[in-house]
Order: structure tokens, then C-alpha cells, then sequence
């Protein structure tokens, strides 16, 4: 049996295009007290959104994209465990496919955040709500 179509190796393309809005995101932001995204200006002028890596997972960004006022992107959580595992087969949510979107709030210190991904043919949405950090 083949993995489904959104588990596949996917390049890191992390760069915000430029939008009259994009400044106002750079800096660090987290969610539920953690950071959870970094973005950043490059010494080059360019933007890119990083997500916080930590012992057992690293991330792939791509597809980043502004509709309207709303960044949008793709995300792979890649697994890579204990022992540095990295087969995509070890954790269920490894190398699926997160649509992620941004949403500008009234507050400059909040974004709106919602997840859609696909896993095991169930549609998993989760809202929430990212604050910049101090």
C-alpha cells in the first residue's frame, strides 16, 4: 500500500513574498506560551517564516502565499525521534501536509491561526490564536 499523496518530501521554501502588510508579522510568536513561529528579515531583505524545531520534530515550509490579507502556507512535520528516526513511517503525522493560515487581527500583537490537515482520510481544523512575544 502505497502513503497517501500529501506524505511526500517536500523542499523548504520558506519566503514570505512581499505584501504591503508583511512587516508587521516579523518577530516571534507563540502559541500557548510557546514560541511557536519565528519570522524574520534576511540580511538579503527577504522574509521567511521558520517554525520552532525541538528534539523530535523538524518542519518544511512551502507554498507560502498571501490571498488577500491572509498568509497562507504549507507545513510538514517530519519525525525524527529518538535515535534520529526519520523513516516517515514512524510517527502517523509525520510528513502529512498542514494548510496553515494567518489572519491579521484589530490587536498588532495577535494573529488569527487555523490548521487543516488530512490524516488517515479524517479532516482534522483547529483554530487558534498566536500573541507576539515580548
Amino acid at each position: 500500500m502505497s502513503a497517501p499523496a500529501q506524505r511526500v518530501n517536500q523542499p523548504n521554501n520558506p519566503e514570505i513574498p512581499d505584501h504591503t502588510r508583511r512587516s508587521e508579522l516579523i518577530g516571534q510568536w507563540l502559541s500557548e506560551g510557546e514560541l511557536a513561529y519565528e519570522i524574520r528579515e534576511e540580511p538579503d531583505g527577504s522574509v521567511v517564516i521558520q517554525q520552532q524545531e525541538n528534539a523530535a520534530w523538524t518542519y518544511v515550509i512551502n507554498n507560502v502565499r498571501w490571498e488577500s490579507d491572509r498568509l497562507r502556507f504549507d507545513e510538514y512535520a517530519i519525525y525524527k525521534g529518538p535515535n534520529e528516526l526519520t523513516s516517515l513511517r514512524t510517527h502517523p503525522f509525520s510528513g502529512v501536509r498542514t494548510r496553515m493560515t494567518l489572519r491579521f487581527t484589530d490587536d498588532p500583537q495577535r494573529l488569527d491561526q487555523e490548521l487543516v490537515a488530512r490524516i488517515s482520510g479524517q479532516t482534522i481544523r483547529e483554530n487558534g490564536e498566536l500573541v507576539r512575544a515580548p
